[in-house]
């Protein structure tokens, strides 16, 4: 289904590395979310602050200001009371899920009726658009908070769903966050079925670009949004995935729309301006979209922006029609200037690069890029200019990637390794080597960064 991309943002798929770190553009702090939990470091990976790991709050993803004043930060939250969720999302959801509440309780018998097992029923609610579902889950736990009996029974022999369900009333949240004020967050935006996901920041205003699920059709749709005045929004496409990012003058967008499937293989790579030159944002129908390129992303969809404009992605190079091969197609890295429309082939080495070098991370000045896979835990830095690669942490046996490095600055990079047998957070330079952040870390914040492969049973 279509909102697989979107899970993919929320990092809830954990087979791929995932972005857990952001860096203040001043390389002064990070906001680190692990263990269901958001804290901030300063360089040497001291923690100043950190928020408390709750059952109704969950951070997900975050994104810097241009001036490091401030993070925007995207949390799931949970209420245990119809009274608190009412005065949390907007007044036209709430209608919603009034207009639902007649039907829930006759449309719960029905489907427990007809369903021949559990996995049956969950499948008819799963079924459902995003927009429908969010609605009647919650019409469902506002119905069994008023009446617990009664939905019980309208369930029938399934009343187990509810009954080891953890009750509450979910929805998602977009907040402005001081980072010496990490429990005092600013609401920016809270809905119950347009919650955003993946938010990026403009690096020149105080505009983002996020996902939103399209309710009624699945959809991941690209949106701009303000900071400081919530209502104004443009969607750029109804169509899009994880990977996107702003032009180097904070005015535009680049982005990969899937083809086709819901979420790829094939993509197009689109660009459209966004914003003026007073930094105000376009109406719909000065919106001017343009396609630059086709990408073929059978692993993930990523792309980044360099400084200079030029647009970093990976794909296989195929021609169509095409003759079927056995076995894998190896990917490879391009950069495609927008202008000329000039493409070009990042020049590595035969093999020194990952079958799809898809996770990465480029360095602020555009000039180095980390690559690592998600079946090993090694990382590697390559020279845009001459492609030239070097090893930096060696792989370990049994041990996968589930970490994006992330650049602190344009010469220094951190990333997950494991010391003493466990993961941890580490730092490299070229000219320094490597320096431990996480060592006075609680194990258990790091732990999931990456990820033992558990033995294979050999067969009698």
């Amino acid at each position: 289904m279509k909102y697989l991309l979107v899970i993919v943002a929320l990092g809830l798929s954990s087979c791929i590395p995932e972005e857990r770190i952001w860096w203040s553009p001043n390389g002064e702090f990070a906001v680190v979310i692990t263990d269901d939990q958001l804290i901030v470091t300063n360089q040497h990976g001291e923690i100043s602050g950190r928020t408390e790991v709750r059952r109704d709050i969950v951070p997900i993803s975050a994104s810097w200001l241009a001036d490091s004043s401030a993070f925007i930060c995207v949390r799931k939250r949970k209420l245990d009371r119809w009274q608190e969720m009412k005065a949390s999302i907007p007044a036209s959801e709430v209608e919603m899920v009034d207009q639902m509440m007649p039907t829930v309780l006759p449309l719960l018998e029905v489907a427990a009726r007809t369903s021949t097992d559990v996995k049956n029923l969950e499948g008819f609610i799963a079924g459902m658009s995003e927009h429908a579902r969010s609605i009647l889950i919650c019409a469902i736990m506002r119905s069994y908070e008023a009446d617990s009996a009664k939905t019980l029974q309208a369930l029938g022999k399934f009343d187990s769903l509810l009954r080891e369900t953890d009750i509450g009333y979910e929805f998602h949240e977009l907040c402005l966050v001081q980072p010496n004020a990490l429990e005092k967050p600013r609401v920016i935006t809270a809905s119950l079925i347009h919650a955003p996901f993946a938010p990026l920041v403009s690096p020149s205003s105080r505009f983002y670009a996020c996902l939103r699920l399209d309710p009624e059709g699945d959809d991941a749709a690209l949106e701009i949004r303000s900071v400081d005045q919530p209502d104004q929004s443009l969607i750029v496409s109804g169509k899009a995935s994880i990977a996107f990012d702003w032009t180097p003058d904070g005015r535009g967008v680049v982005f990969m729309s899937p083809i086709g499937s819901d979420n790829g293989p094939l993509y197009t790579i689109q660009q459209a301006e966004v914003l003026t030159e007073k930094s105000r944002l376009l109406g719909h129908d000065d919106l001017k979209v343009k396609t630059l390129a086709t990408a073929l992303c059978p692993d993930h969809a990523r792309l980044a922006v360099l400084p200079d404009g030029r647009i970093l992605f990976a794909t296989q190079s195929v021609q169509l029609p095409a003759v079927h091969v056995d076995g894998q197609v190896d990917s490879q890295l391009y950069l495609l200037a927008p202008d000329s429309g000039q493409l070009a082939p990042l020049p590595t080495a035969p093999g020194a690069l990952p079958a799809f070098p898809g996770h990465f991370a480029v360095s602020p000045d555009g000039k180095t890029l980390a690559v690592v896979e998600s079946n090993v835990d090694a990382v590697a830095v390559v020279d845009l200019a001459s492609g030239r690669t070097q090893l930096i942490s060696e792989p370990h046996d049994g041990w996968k990637c589930r970490t994006l490095p992330s650049w602190r600055s344009s010469s220094e990079l951190t990333h997950a390794t494991i010391r003493d047998g466990k993961p941890q957070w580490v730092a490299w330079t070229e000219s320094g080597g490597v320096r431990a952040l996480s060592a006075q870390w609680p194990e258990t914040m790091t732990k999931g960064w990456l990820e033992k492969s558990e033995p294979t049973k050999e067969s009698p």
